[in-house]
This record gives structure tokens, sequence and C-alpha cells, in this order.
């Protein structure tokens, strides 16, 4: 019986221990997977403290970006790349590194032209986006451009781009204005990341023109902005995934608070099977973007607890089993004692596992490095933010010595210098902390403060445990904030500005050197009172300067002012500026002001107003000795041009009459003689209006084949002539021009009429060729080659020159008066070109002129007579006229008598008039069907006679009559005063007779 029942109790005490390990199998699991989940959520934790930690340090590179372009006036490319320097390297979530101005309306055309010349872009230009293109933007009142972008390879897509032009943007920088503080948008799409659609956030500092303290002035005052891009994506690549935490057995999820629920999940990360997700247990954080609060969700799934659960539960377990099989004999005896024991060692288990769980989160949510060796230098701990500072894991690093992280000759004496502290107890770098530079795991350097402290371990040994800062940015900052002080102290001594700091509430003032030698003061006698500055003011100006001091200290605005001062060399004029620092009850509490010499300044703008004075009244001179060129040279004309009016005019009507050979001869030398005194006279005219500024080039239609295959008309006779050959090359296609025809054709027509001059035999070429051509406009070179005597080297320089030809002997085989070149070279260059001669003497010449044109390939023209009578070309049928009744009114016989033999066959009946007063009595007794007026006569002038007439006609309720103006004037502003007073049409002596009966047929018929 007794057996059956031992036999019975260790069956029953084998089933109970079975069912106890496999209980505690399963505790020990279940604790396993609570450890792996407490162990993902404390990686969660610090990861996620991390992100925000990094994107805080992104955001400080933005807000410094800001504060560089408030204190400096301009910053160009280059210093603005140099600013942002390693940024991208050290900050790999900045996707990019922007600045985005602020531009007008008014200022757009300029920005873009900057922006060209300074090579921000060859061709750049300000765009919105219109679909996947790009268009120029709408017309606004500003525009918020990327102007420099960093890195600029990747991201120049954008640049030019106008990011007011999208609504997400625009409310960003308009809440990033109004606040002057750091914001992000909404996610959105970049400009330059259209095809892979990642959303990004554009993080934006406001950068303002002083210092604005209300929403108005923030408006008013806004310069542009610094900008941060931050992708989605790039927030994670620096974190879980890199790390390796996140996996493909894990969950990630980035949601956006401000967004609605469709639109929300900006990143997920792990499985997408919704079965399976709705199993996790999540656990979430938050993290502030710039204002914009994102929420950060993870979750293991099955997979990541079963590659991370040991044989721990299943050998705890066994192991259970085989302890209660072995202890169950003893129960009885010894069951108190062993459950006392087994309690105090699963306690003292928890509270070592709790420690150490405990001491490793310390230890890997340091933000600093924390590095532990052993005393001969092997490292035996190495926590997360020592692998992020030096580039190594903590495999790489544990088991080594510690000099893998020194630079050389440090790395090479560290051993060194741990034995002689064992050795000596010497303390170098123990128990303090001191600068070192530090080696990264791709050869670099930097700079890192470095703490150790010294602890033993329960074997005695010493063991050290450092705590390492890198300090780069720190260094940075203080280079830079050294080489902006300098600059600052650069600028305030090269400039003189006087620099002055004034405590309200103690009274003490402070001067820089500078101001000290603005007032003449030294140091010794300066009291640090506002009595040292007010006790100087010129009395006439201390009441103006005193209430606008009080008027900033009351806060109604900055001051901004000019005063004199009186000092031991003399009087001065200063310029001053300040500002007002309040404290939180709006009350001043200090004054910080600058003051700058401007003596010289406004001596040289009294001497400039003197010279601007004096210039005028030489500017006065100038323009009455210009009218009294222009009434010289109008008054020479009508003097020359009237007798020359009876001479040509007596010519032409000889030549019509029988005449000898020999009479032919002297009527041809008579007009042969006219025909060059007039064109003296054209050229002496052309070239005074040229340098008086009153000839202007017109704006006419013209096909240029069309101008070329004339001039070959008008000139081959000449050519041919002389027996030579006359050759114009001419443009296989239509080519429409607009320009100055009258203006091009005269300079071509002068060069061939001086190539036929001075050529004996051979030929005489023209040609013509583009030089360039857009859609709208056209530069043309022509030239003319001739075979004639040739222009030596040494007055090819010359040839240019007013009155000037080669010799004198030229004068007199070839004649001219040396001013067809010259007027050449004027209408040239106010043609947009430039005129050049090239010559081999004894062998030719080549004289070349370029142009520029409109092109207007649509239009015709069918170009004006050569001569300067304005000569337009009656309709078909209309040449004979029935007889007509004209009143000719001239004051000189020669021409009446001229005028009366152009008409004597023609059927027209004539009357004359000796001057205006006999010609209006005449009109208003009589009927004329034409009045031909002279403009020059005694008694009353011309324009005053045809105002008369015209309003005795007005007044009467009389058809006008026609009248044609004749006049020795040949200047345009002439025609245009008898047009003004009525003219009909207009007639420049010497009148030719063709000409003459072209006028009655045109306007009598």
């Amino acid at each position: 019986m007794t057996r059956a029942i031992s036999k019975l109790w260790i069956i029953l005490l084998t089933l109970l221990s079975a069912a106890i390990a496999v209980a505690v199998y399963y505790a020990a699991a279940f604790s396993e997977d609570a450890a792996i989940s407490a162990q993902f959520k404390r990686i969660f934790d610090k990861q996620t403290v991390m992100i925000q930690r990094d994107l805080d340090d992104d955001f400080e590179i933005v807000i410094y970006l800001g504060r560089l372009f408030h204190s400096i006036e301009n910053i160009n490319g280059k210093e603005f790349s140099s600013y942002i320097m390693k940024a991208p390297e050290e900050h790999p979530s900045v996707y990019a590194f922007e600045w985005v101005p602020r531009v007008s309306y008014s200022q757009k055309t300029r920005y873009e032209l900057t922006a060209r010349e300074e090579g921000v872009l060859p061709d750049f230009y300000i765009f919105e986006k219109a679909g996947d293109k790009n268009i120029p933007v709408a017309a606004r009142d500003e525009y918020f451009p990327i102007y420099y972008v960093e890195p600029k390879e990747q991201n120049a897509a954008a640049i030019g781009f106008d990011i007011a032009s999208t609504p997400m943007r625009r409310r960003a920088i308009e809440k990033a204005r109004d606040t002057g503080e750091l914001t992000a948008s909404e996610p959105v799409i970049l400009v330059q990341e259209r095809e892979s659609g990642v959303r990004a956030f554009l993080v934006f500092m406001p950068v303002y023109y002083g210092q604005p303290k209300t929403l108005e002035e923030r408006r008013h005052g806004l310069k542009g902005f610094t900008s941060g891009v931050f992708r989605v994506n790039d927030i994670l690549q620096k974190s879980f995934c890199v790390k390796g935490y996140l996996n493909e057995h894990a969950v990630f999820d980035i949601e956006d608070e401000g967004l609605s629920a469709e639109e929300r999940l900006l990143y997920h990360h792990g499985p997408t099977d919704a079965r399976e997700l709705s199993k996790l247990s999540y656990i979430q954080q938050k993290i502030d973007v710039a204002g914009r609060t994102l929420q950060l969700r993870a979750a293991p799934v099955k997979a990541y607890f079963q590659t991370r659960r040991t044989w721990g539960p299943f050998t705890f377990a066994a192991g259970s089993f085989i302890i209660i099989i072995l202890l169950a004999s003893y129960y009885k005896t010894t069951s108190a004692r062993t459950s006392q024991i087994k309690a105090e060692v699963l306690e003292r288990t928890r509270e070592l596992e709790a420690s150490e769980t405990r001491m490793r989160a310390i230890i890997d949510g340091a933000v600093n490095s924390i590095i532990i060796i052993d005393h001969v230098g092997t490292v035996q701990l190495f926590n997360i933010a020592a692998e992020k500072t030096f580039g190594y894991g903590a495999a790489e690093v544990m088991g080594h010595n510690i000099k893998m992280l020194m630079p050389e000759p440090h790395s090479s004496a560290h051993d060194q210098y741990l034995l002689n502290y064992i050795t000596t107890g010497n303390k170098k770098v123990i128990g303090m902390g001191r600068e070192v530079s530090a080696l990264r795991k791709d050869g670099t350097t930097f700079p890192m403060y470095l703490s150790v402290s010294e602890i033993k371990s329960d074997n005695q040994k010493k063991i050290f445990v450092g705590l390492c800062v890198d300090i780069s940015k720190r260094k940075e900052a203080e280079k830079e904030l050294t080489r902006l002080s300098e600059r600052l102290s650069l600028a305030v001594r090269s400039g003189g500005l006087g620099i002055w700091d004034l405590d309200l509430k103690t009274g003490k003032l402070i001067w820089n050197e500078q101001m000290f030698g603005l007032y003449d003061v030294l140091p010794e006698n300066f009291k640090g009172t506002p009595s040292d500055w007010s006790d100087r003011l010129h009395p006439d100006d201390l009441p103006a300067a005193q209430a606008k001091l009080n008027a900033a200290l009351r806060g109604e605005k900055d001051l901004d002012t000019e005063f004199r001062i009186i000092t031991s060399t003399g009087e001065k004029t200063i310029r001053a500026s300040l500002i007002t620092q309040r404290d939180a009850s709006d009350q001043a509490i200090r004054m910080i002001g600058v003051n700058w010499d401007i003596t010289a300044e406004r001596k040289r703008e009294k001497e400039l107003l003197d010279l601007s004075e004096g210039m005028k009244a030489v500017k006065d001179m100038a323009e009455k000795a210009s009218n009294a060129k222009s009434e010289f040279l109008s008054s020479m004309s009508h003097e020359i041009r009237t007798p020359l009016n009876a001479i040509i005019g007596m010519a032409d009507l000889l030549s019509e009459t029988n005449l000898t050979e020999e009479q032919a001869k002297y009527i041809d030398t008579f007009r042969h003689a006219g025909d060059s005194l007039l064109v003296i006279i054209n050229d002496i005219l052309d070239l005074s209006k040229v340098e008086a500024g009153l000839l202007e080039l017109e704006s006419m239609c013209f096909e240029l084949n069309e101008l070329l295959a004339k001039i070959g008309e008008i000139m081959s006779f000449h050519a041919h002539s002389k027996g030579l050959e006359l050759v114009i090359t001419q443009f296989p296609e239509t080519i429409g021009l607009i320009g100055d025809a009258m203006r091009l054709r005269q300079v071509i027509v002068n060069l061939v009429g001086n190539a036929i001059k001075f050529t004996e035999k051979g030929e005489i070429a023209v040609m013509a060729e583009v030089l360039s051509k857009t859609s709208s406009d056209m530069e043309l070179k022509f030239s003319v080659r001739d075979t004639g005597i040739g222009i030596p080297n040494d007055k090819l320089a010359s040839v240019f020159e007013r009155f000037t030809q080669v010799d004198s002997s030229t004068t007199r085989k070839y004649g001219g008066t040396g001013l067809g070149l010259t007027i050449s070279k004027r209408f040239v260059e106010m043609m947009g070109g430039q005129i050049f001669a090239e010559s081999e003497y004894g062998k030719g010449s080549v004289f070349s002129f370029t142009a520029k044109f409109k092109v207007d390939n649509e239009c015709r023209y069918d170009l004006k007579p050569a001569d300067n009578q304005r000569k337009e070309t009656p309709p078909p049928g209309k040449i004979e006229t029935r007889p007509l009744s004209i009143l000719l009114v001239e004051d000189n016989e020669d021409n009446r008598n001229l005028i009366l033999m152009y008409l004597k066959k023609t059927g027209h009946k004539v009357e004359t008039a000796e001057n205006g007063q006999i010609a209006v009595e005449k009109f208003i007794s009589g009927h004329y069907d034409l009045v031909l007026m002279d403009m020059e006569m005694p008694v009353k002038d011309g324009l005053t006679a045809v105002r008369e007439l015209r309003q005795w006609e007005e007044e009467q309720k009389k058809q006008s009559t026609t009248i044609v103006a004749l006049t020795a004037h040949a200047l345009r502003e002439h025609e245009e005063k008898c047009r003004e007073a009525g003219c009909d049409g207009y007639l420049t002596k010497p009148i030719k007779k063709a000409a003459l009966l072209d006028a009655l047929a045109k306007y009598g018929g």
C-alpha cells in the first residue's frame, strides 16, 4: 500500500512538475515579450527624442541664415554658399536651404536682369506652375521667388519659382510674416520632386528691415524669407530605418494632425494587411515641426518578437522541472527554506534586470557621447550618441583600444599617458574637462570637449568613463561671430561710425572710440552722462534734436535726424539714428544710437548745387547758340536757294528751247553747277541737324531687295556713263524690315557715288549679309567694293572727318566737300551700327557698315524719291488737269517770272502778289482754284497769310482752297509749320518744273 502511494506520489509530482514547467515557460516567454516590447518602446522614445533634437538643430541653421540676411544688406550667391558650407552634409534631413526675397511688381524686371547678370541662372525669370509647365507669373503686387538655393545642382529647377503662387505655401509665408516666427507649411510636393511625388515641409524664417514691433510694421518691413526644405522620407533616413531598429518586422506611421483624415498620413512603413494591422498595439509620440504637430506611431509585428526570442524560457522551464524533481524528495524538510531562497533569488534577479535596464536606457538615451574604457584603454561601452558622433557602430569599437578615436600625435602617446597615471597618480585629464581633437571613422578630425571620471570595478581594476561633446558647431559659430564682429568693427572704423549706449535707469552713457573723435572729446574729460552730448550741440539745433529724442523715448518713432555740433576745430554736421529697447511693460530702458560726420557731404551738396546753377546758365547759353545756329542755317538755306531756284529753273527752261550744241553745253554747265551747289547745301543742313540732335530716324516698312533694286536703277546710269559695271547682290528671299529706308538708301547711294567717282575702270559691287537675326530684330552688314584709286593706310582713319578728303589733289580732280562720308557715319551710328573702310592704294576700296532693324515680313513699302522735295507720284490718269485759276505769291521777281514761264503753255491762268498782305486782299476779292504761297516775304509772311486765309474761309463757310507752300527752307520743322498753318502741300526751292506740274496735277485735279 505504501509503495503504491509512493508511486502515485511520484506520478503526481512528475505531472505537477511538468505543469509547473509549462507554466514557467509561458510566464518567462510572456515576460520576455514584455521586455522586447519595452525595449522597442525605449528605442522608439529615444529615436523620437533624437528626431526632435535633430529637427531643432536643423531649424537653428534656418534661423541663423535669417539673422545673417537681416544684419547684412546684400549677400551674393557666393557668400550664401559659403555661409551654408557643410550644412547639407551635417544636416541630411534638410533637402535644401533657400533665400526667398520679397519682390514688388515694379522691381520684377530689375530683379530678373540682376539675377542673370549675377549668374543665379542665365535665363532667370520668375515663374509659376500651370500643370507640369513653367509659365511667367501673372501680374501681382508682390512675388516671392526662390533666388538662392543650396545644394544648387539638385534644386536648380526650383530657382525662380514664386512660392506665393500656390495657396498652401502662401498661407505659410503669411503666417511667418505676421508672427515673426519660424513657420512650417502644410506638406507639399516640391517643384523638383513632381515625378516622385515625395512630400516635404517648407520651413520659413521671416527677415525684416529694421526691428518691426507691430503687425503693420512686420507686413510693411518684410525683406524676404530664409527657408529649409524637409522631406518626410529624409526625416526617417537619419533615424529609425538607417539604424535598423525598424525593418520588415515593424510598422511605423507619420501623421500630420493639422490635415484632414484622408490626407494626414504622410508616411507608412511595414505591412499593409488590414487584419494584421488591427491586432497591433501601437505606441505613439508627438514632435513639433515649426508650429506643426506630427504624430509618430510604431508597433512591432509578430515576426519582430520571433527574431528576438531566446532559449531562456525553455531553459528556465526545463531547469524548473529538474529542480522540482530533485527538490521534491526534500520538500518536507526544506520547503520553507527553498521558498524563501527562491523568492530572494527572483527578487534580486528582478532588481538587477531593472537596474541594468534603467542604466542602459540612461546611457543610450544620453544626448552626449559616453565611452567607458578599462585600465589598459580597451573600450567597454560605446553608446548610441557616440556612434552618431564618431561614425562607428558599437561592435566596431568595443574590445579595441580607445586611441583609434584619436588623431596623431595623441593616438601614439595615449598608452603612455594612461600608464603614467596608473603608476604615478599624476592627473592630466582625469576629473577635469578640456578641449581635445577627435577622429571620426571617415578620417576627419573635429574639436571635442572631453570630461573623464574614474571608478573602480568589483575586481578593484580602474575603469574610466568619458563624457564627449562634439563642439564643431560651437567653434564654427564662434568663428562666424568673430568674423562678423571683425567685419562690423571694420565697417564702424572705416565708416567713422560713432556708437553710443545709454542706460535709461542709471543714466550711464557709453561712447566708442569714434564718438570721442567725432565730438573732439578726450576720454578723461568724458563724464558719461547725456550732457556730454547736449552741451556740444549747436544752440539753434538743440530744441529740435531734444524734441525728436523725446519722441523716440515715448515710442512714437525711432530717431533719424541731423544736427550741428561745435568742437574746438569748428562746426560739424552730424547724422544720427537710434533704436529704443523696452521692457515687458513697454517702458524704455535703453537707447542705442549711431552718429556719423556728414559735414563734407553737405559741403559737396552745396558745391553741386552751385555747380548745377552754373551748368544751367551754360546750358541756356548753349541752347541760345544752337538756336542762333539753326536760324543762321535756315536763313542761309533761304538766301542761297532763292537765287538758285531762278538759276536752275532758267537752265531747265532754256534746255527746252532750240539750242546750238555749244549753247546746250553751257546750259548743262549751269544745271550741273546748280545741282552740285544744292547737294552741298543739303549735306550741310543734314550734318547740322544731326549735330544739333534735330534729325530723328523714321520708322517705316520696306522690303530690302526692293530698296537695293531701286538703288541699282538710280546709280546704274552714272556707272555706265563711265564704262563701269554696277553689280548689286540681292537676297533669294523677301526680307521685310522696319526702319528709316530713306537714310539707309542715302548712305548706300553716297558710298556707291563715291565708288563711281573714284573708279576709272572695272566694277562696283554692292553686297548685303545678315549678321544676326531673331524673331523681332535683325542686324545687317552692307559693303560697297570698287576697283578705283584706293586710299593710303595713313589716310584711312581721316576719311570720315568733316570737309576731309585724302589730299588736296583729290579735291581738285574729283571735287566734293568731304561731307558725304561724315553724314553717312552719323546716320549709321543713329541706326545702331558702325562704318569702316578697307583699302589698298591703287587697287580699290571696300566701305562697309552695319545697321539694326526691326523685322516685319508682312510689310511692303513703295520707297520715296531721294531728293529733298518729298515728291509724291500722282496716280495714273491725273497728270493732265483742267485749266486752273492760280494765285502766285512770291516777293522775288526772278522766281515769279520763272514760275510764270513754267506755266506759260499749260493753259493755267496765273495772277501774282508780291507779299502776304496783297495776297490776302486778292484772295478775298477774287476766286482761285489753287494758291502757290512763298513763306519768306516782307510786309506779311506766308505763314501769317495762310492762317488769315483759312480763318476767312471758316468765317465765310467757304470750301477750302488748295494752298501749296513754296519755301527755300529745307528742314522738316519748316514743313510741319506750313502744314500746321493750313498748307495742303509743300515744295522746296529750287523748284523743278516737273515737280511743280506734278503738284498742280495732284492738288488741282
